[in-house]
């Protein structure tokens, strides 16, 4: 049974209903030189009406809660919304179900506004760059995937801007990883400097498989308005590599 579907047996039976679900982090996906069934599982909960959720929730769940709760549900709602990236965690919750076991989990709420805000226009880069990443989505509504897909595009076209113009797919993947570690000061201070590496080489095969389309879209858009030189497979079979000489078509 996949860690996916004992994930989503133990949340439907413990948490009000939700828009969206994803799991994330080095608990669900591998990273080099790291040992995932260890970790603790990182999720994000997308739902329409924020206080509504938090008040099933907390009478539900009152001790995921810290001291906010006595506040109650539309005061909790309204620091998940006016404080940080309009996500609400709750951390170091034990999780259990009868595929899943115990494991130890972080669970975000945002709003589904939110979230569909962050993933087409990047106003906080914070969940849309967790999601330049592989991702496990566990349920998502049809506005959401239509955002998050955006939310890929965007991410694979700065990354075409930023490359020179020879790369390799390895390149390609770590620039779009990187993104959402641009500026963040715990890549100098603190965090692994090989996390993005890591990231990347512990999940090359889901990465292709999250942005083979749209690189095979982007490819028949230049194909058709572009020149393009010596586009083809690198000598080692892992990788696809690039060379791609750009010219505006009269």
């Amino acid at each position: 049974m996949s860690l996916a579907a004992a994930l989503t047996q133990a949340l439907d039976a413990s948490f009000p209903p939700v828009a969206f679900t994803m799991a994330y982090g080095s608990g669900v996906f591998q990273q080099k030189n790291h040992d995932a069934s260890s970790s603790m599982v990182d999720l994000v909960f997308a739902v329409d009406d924020p206080v509504a959720w938090h008040e099933q929730n907390i009478e539900r769940n009152p001790q995921h809660y810290s001291m906010l709760k006595y506040l109650g549900a539309a005061n909790v709602a309204a620091f998940q919304e006016k404080f940080g990236a309009g996500v609400y965690y709750n951390t170091l919750v034990p999780l259990t179900g009868k595929l899943l076991g115990t494991r130890l989990i972080k669970y975000g709420i945002v709003s589904t506004q939110s979230l569909c805000e962050d993933l087409t226009t990047w106003k906080t880069l914070y969940l849309s760059g967790r999601m330049h990443k592989p991702v496990s989505i566990l349920a998502a509504s049809g506005d959401i995937q239509v955002a998050s897909s955006m939310n890929l595009s965007h991410a694979l076209n700065y990354a075409l801007l930023c490359l020179p113009e020879k790369f390799s797919e390895h390149d390609l993947y770590m620039k779009i990883a990187g993104i959402s570690y641009l500026g963040d000061f715990r890549m100098t201070f603190g965090e692994n400097p090989k996390k993005v590496r890591n990231i990347v080489d512990g999940n090359l095969k889901s990465f292709r498989e999250l942005y083979q389309h749209k690189i095979h879209v982007r490819k028949i858009f230049l194909s058709r308005h572009l020149t393009i030189a010596n586009c083809s497979l690198d000598a080692a079979p892992s990788e696809l590599s690039f060379h791609v000489s750009i010219k505006l078509r009269q």
